[in-house]
């Protein structure tokens, strides 16, 4: 790696003095695996400790030039950051960000910093546990149409169309659904729906034919007594995924000789009201428990 000069050399040695636990190690430059490439990518300063049961990695990328970094360099960042797989990158620049890559950096989580800015304080903030992301796939549904084995069915009963409406019979299950619920069970398991599109970014319209000729999975469309076997369902919908960094209120644990048994989050809010509790419990042997709900 080319010198750095002495702004970087500094931040290592302040890095050194406050950033690690016992366990913890500082590599400058540093070494992560690509997980496209399969080959080892360099960053400027990587930092790898423990907290608890779990391996965490801080990446920074440090940049000493005259001009303000823009928002390729950020772009760059999250591709990288992404690939590499690290737990937190963060861009150090001496000459600050323009206004768009701090706008960049701000939806993709890079934090930005210059390298005066960087003391005891907020090296130790990056291990702190503030909060839990939630991350929502959600939609919504601009036009969908059943295709029926009566192609004459909704002539018939002039039925109106609503897609929270519970029409559809589920016969593996005998149960009612409705066109949005129908959609939410199979949407969730397309991978290339959600693949682009970034926590509270634009909606992303889609066309998506479900097909329902399915022997062990007959589904009808009920209307009053009238019935017709579906065959399949063409949708038009709006995609999106809905963000939100919720505060904790309490972060506990509980601890044998050996090792961590338990560690208990407790947060207000969203997505459930009043308080709820997220424990995640580790067994003998080795596996861990995650559960959800309130207290």
């Amino acid at each position: 790696m080319a010198r750095k000069g002495r702004k970087f050399e500094v931040l290592v040695e302040s890095l050194e003095k406050h950033a690690l636990n016992k366990e913890g190690v500082i590599s400058s430059p540093g070494y992560l695996m690509d997980e496209v490439t399969n080959q080892m990518r360099e960053v400027d300063v990587l930092i790898e400790t423990k907290i608890g049961t779990s391996n965490i990695s801080i990446v920074l990328e440090c940049r000493d030039r005259k001009m303000k970094q823009d928002l390729t360099w950020i772009e760059q960042l999250n591709s990288k950051l992404k690939d590499i797989n690290a737990d937190k990158i963060i861009a150090v620049s001496s000459s600050g960000f323009s206004k768009s890559a701090l706008e960049k950096a701000k939806r993709y989580g890079i934090e930005t910093r210059s390298f005066d800015e960087i003391d005891k304080n907020i090296i130790e903030s990056w291990w702190q546990v503030t909060h839990i992301d939630f991350i929502s796939k959600q939609f919504r549904i601009v036009y969908f149409y059943p295709y029926l084995e009566d192609k004459d069915f909704f002539k018939k009963y002039r039925i109106p169309i609503n897609s929270e409406e519970k029409y559809i019979l589920d016969t593996s299950e005998n149960r009612l659904v409705s066109a949005s619920e129908l959609f939410q069970e199979n949407c969730n398991q397309i991978q290339s729906l959600w693949g682009s599109l970034i926590p509270n970014g634009k909606a992303s319209r889609d066309r998506i034919n479900i097909d329902c000729d399915n022997p062990e999975r007959e589904l009808q469309f009920v209307f009053n007594e009238h019935k017709s076997k579906i065959l399949k369902i063409e949708y038009v919908a709006d995609i999106f995924i809905v963000g939100k960094k919720i505060p904790l209120s309490k972060v506990s644990s509980y601890t044998s000789p050996d090792s961590t048994i338990s560690h208990i989050i407790e947060y207000d809010g969203f997505p459930i009201k009043n308080k709820n509790l997220l424990r995640i419990i580790r067994s003998k042997d080795g596996n861990s428990i995650i559960s959800f709900g309130q207290e």
